[in-house]
C-alpha cells in the first residue's frame, strides 16, 4: 500500500500523541510555533496513522490546542508498519538536526528581513543569535561591503601586523593558524586538535573520560569543601554527554547558578561552566554569608538595593491553593463518584496555603474578590 497524499482537516479532538515520543517540547517552543501559525498559517500538515495517532507534528498539534483551533491539517500514513512508524518518528526529528547554515546567506537574509520592519522573533532564532548576526551583517556593511550579500571589495593592507603565533581562524569548513608547520603542536590544532574538536559531538575515549572525571571529583571537592561547616556534600558524577543540546538538568524556568573558570591545556584556553539550580544551595547561601562575614565587624553594610533581571519578565511560574478540612477512610474514599458532594470543615478557608512551582510560600485566607474565588496571603511560610 503507498501514502496517500490527500490532506484532510481532522478536528484536534481526534488526534493524539506518540506515548514513546522521545522529542520533548517546551512551553516556550510551543509559544514559538504558535505564533509561527498566527503569523503564517498551518503551512505544515500534521502526519498521522489511521487511529488519528501523531507520527510527525506533536509540537503543531499542541500549539493549535494553545490557539483554539478546532481541527488541523492531516496526511494519512497507512503505509507504514509498526517498525517503521517508530523508526520515522525518531528520523523526522533526528535528521533535521544534521542540517547547517550559510552563515553569509543567513546574515543577508535576516539583514533583508530587519530592514523590512519584520518581527524577527518569528523566524525561531534566539534574539542573541539574532543581535550577533545583525552585528555583523553592519560591521559589514561599515567596511564598504556594499551590505550583506552585495559585492566583496578587497580591504586596504595594514600597516602592522595584528596576528600573533597561536591565532587560530575558523572560515567555514577551513582553518588558518598562525603558527608552523614544523611544530607538531601548532599541526594538530591546525587539524582539529586538542581543546579544538572538529567534531564537537563526538564520543569521548576512555582516557579522556577518565581525565574528565579526575578534574570533575577535583572541581567538586574543592566547592564541597566552601560548605563543609555547615552540611556535608558527596559529589557523584554519573555520565558524560557529548551533545549539550541533548542535556536536561532542570526546567527550563529554572533560576541557574552558573560559575565559569578559564581552563588552560597547553596553547589552547577555554571557557568551563558549572551550572547549578539556585534551589539546591538557597538554604546554605545565608550560612554561608554569615560565616564569610568578621565576627568584630559591628557597622552593618549597605544592603543594595535587589535589581530585577528583565530576563524573568515572560517567565510563567504554576501558582496553585491547597487547604485540609477533611478525612476519609480508605473503605470511603473507595466508594467515592462523580456527583457526590463532600463536606468541609468552613475554617479551612481561613488557612490555605499556596505553592509557586509546588514550593509552598504562603499562607492565605479563602474569599472572593470581584466576582472571582480569591486567597489573600497572611504570611510567608518559613524555609
Amino acid at each position: 500500500m503507498s501514502a496517500d497524499p490527500r490532506i484532510v482537516m481532522r478536528p484536534v479532538s481526534e488526534l493524539h500523541p506518540y506515548e514513546k515520543n522521545a522529542r520533548t517540547h517546551s512551553k516556550d517552543q510551543i509559544a514559538q510555533v504558535a505564533r509561527s501559525i498566527t503569523e503564517f498559517g498551518f503551512t505544515n500538515p500534521v502526519l498521522v496513522d489511521a487511529s488519528g495517532m501523531v507520527i510527525a507534528g506533536h509540537a503543531r498539534v499542541k500549539a493549535a490546542e494553545r490557539l483554539g483551533l478546532d481541527a488541523v491539517p492531516t496526511i494519512c500514513l497507512d503505509h507504514l508498519n509498526e517498525a517503521q512508524v517508530r523508526a520515522y518518528i525518531l528520523a523526522d526529528n533526528a535528521i533535521a538536526l544534521n542540517a547547517g547554515w550559510d552563515e553569509e546567506l543567513l546574515r543577508a537574509e535576516l539583514y533583508a528581513l530587519e530592514s523590512s520592519g519584520f518581527d524577527l522573533a518569528l523566524t525561531g532564532f534566539e534574539s542573541s543569535e539574532i543581535d550577533r548576526l545583525l552585528e555583523e551583517a553592519a560591521a559589514f556593511e561599515a567596511a564598504g561591503g556594499g551590505g550583506p550579500g552585495g559585492e566583496d571589495l578587497a580591504p586596504e593592507p595594514c600597516l602592522e601586523a595584528t596576528a600573533q603565533p597561536g591565532d587560530l581562524w575558523i572560515l567555514g569548513d577551513h582553518r588558518l593558524l598562525c603558527g608552523s608547520s614544523s611544530i607538531p603542536a601548532d599541526v594538530d590544532r591546525l587539524l582539529g586538535g586538542p581543546g579544538h574538536s572538529v567534531n564537537a559531538n563526538r564520543d569521548l575515549s576512555d582516557i579522556e573520560g577518565a581525565l574528565l572525571d579526575e578534574a570533575l571529583v577535583l572541581i567538586l571537592n574543592d566547592w564541597c569543601n566552601q560548605w563543609q561547616k555547615m552540611q556535608e556534600l558527596r559529589p557523584v558524577v554519573l555520565g558524560h554527554e557529548t551533545a549539550p543540546r541533548f542535556m536536561h538538568t532542570s526546567a527550563h524556568d529554572t533560576v541557574m547558578l552558573v560559575l565559569s573558570m578559564e581552563a588552560t591545556l597547553g596553547d589552547c584556553v577555554e571557557l568551563m561552566q558549572m551550572a547549578f539550580p539556585y534551589f539546591t544551595i538557597e538554604p546554605l547561601v545565608r550560612q554561608l554569608a554569615a560565616v564569610a562575614s568578621p565576627e568584630k565587624e559591628t557597622t552593618p553594610r549597605a544592603i543594595p538595593e535587589p535589581r530585577w533581571n528583565a530576563e524573568y519578565d515572560h517567565v510563567s511560574i504554576t501558582v496553585t491553593a491547597q487547604w485540609q478540612g477533611l478525612e476519609m477512610t480508605m473503605r470511603g474514599l473507595g466508594t467515592l463518584k462523580p456527583g457526590e458532594i463532600l463536606l468541609l470543615d468552613p475554617h479551612c478557608a481561613e488557612r490555605v496555603q499556596v505553592n509557586l512551582a509546588e514550593i509552598p510560600k504562603f499562607h492565605g485566607r479563602l474569599g472572593t474578590r470581584a466576582q472571582k474565588w480569591a486567597v489573600e496571603l497572611t504570611e510567608i511560610i518559613p524555609r
